[in-house]
């Protein structure tokens, strides 16, 4: 059983939990005055967005141990996760993405923090960074994203960025579209899947013995076939 809430939670670890409090409490500061920043006369174009995504989620398993089977033992942990994102765009046909994401897990048991690929926990890195360029002709989108990113293709089945994971999935890539979103598309990317490494700041690209994690990834869609 997999109960999730938003609640408050007592970590055992207290160093990390008065880091973690310290972060959100600068998260939080950052959040109240975004939207100010982003403020500007009417008849002048934003250019600087800011944004804030803070999240707490409690779980607990029963007859289930973290690193390895084990019926009749019960584990209740707290999963936290606090996004800042920026958003610049300098011309109104270009603009620069900017995630940095904290995540962490709090009374876990069985399992290595430092760990790679990590699904729990990334201590404060940046999780998306790309370009983005609209080449749009008439009535016809067309864009193009180049850096850090998230893939969230079809039904998601196979390729997807996993937002119910703590730590969630990125790649590191081009990416190339033509269409309306809920109409017939074209997709074209060449990109590899970035391994999370909490022992990085910029999760790079090492062996991990992880075949998908490994691997390039790269090919071409079309969306909307009958």
């Amino acid at each position: 059983m997999v109960a999730t809430m938003c609640a408050e939670f007592q970590a055992v670890e207290d160093l990390k939990h008065m880091n973690y409090c310290t972060f959100l409490t600068v998260l939080i500061t950052v959040a109240v005055p975004a939207s100010a920043i982003a403020q500007t006369a009417s008849n002048v174009e934003k250019v600087v967005e800011v944004g804030a995504s803070p999240h707490l989620r409690s779980e607990i398993k029963d007859d289930f141990k973290l690193g390895s089977a084990a019926v009749g033992n019960d584990e209740q942990y707290l999963l936290s996760q606090a996004r800042i994102t920026l958003t610049w765009s300098p011309a109104s046909r270009a603009s620069v993405f900017i995630e940095v994401q904290d995540a962490r897990i709090f009374g876990e048991e069985g399992i290595n923090e430092d760990a790679t690929p990590n699904i729990f926990a990334d201590d404060l890195d940046l999780h998306q960074g790309y370009l983005a360029i609209d080449f749009s002709s008439g009535s016809l989108p067309v864009d193009l994203k180049v850096g850090r990113q998230k893939f969230n293709l079809g039904a998601q089945r196979l390729v997807s960025s996993l937002e119910w994971v703590n730590t969630a999935r990125v790649w590191d890539g081009v990416r190339f579209d033509v269409g309306r979103s809920g109409e017939r598309t074209f997709s074209a990317f060449a990109s590899r899947l970035v391994p999370v490494d909490p022992t990085e700041l910029l999760n790079g690209h090492g062996v991990t013995g992880n075949r998908l994690v490994d691997s390039y990834f790269y090919g071409a869609l079309l969306h909307g076939c009958r």
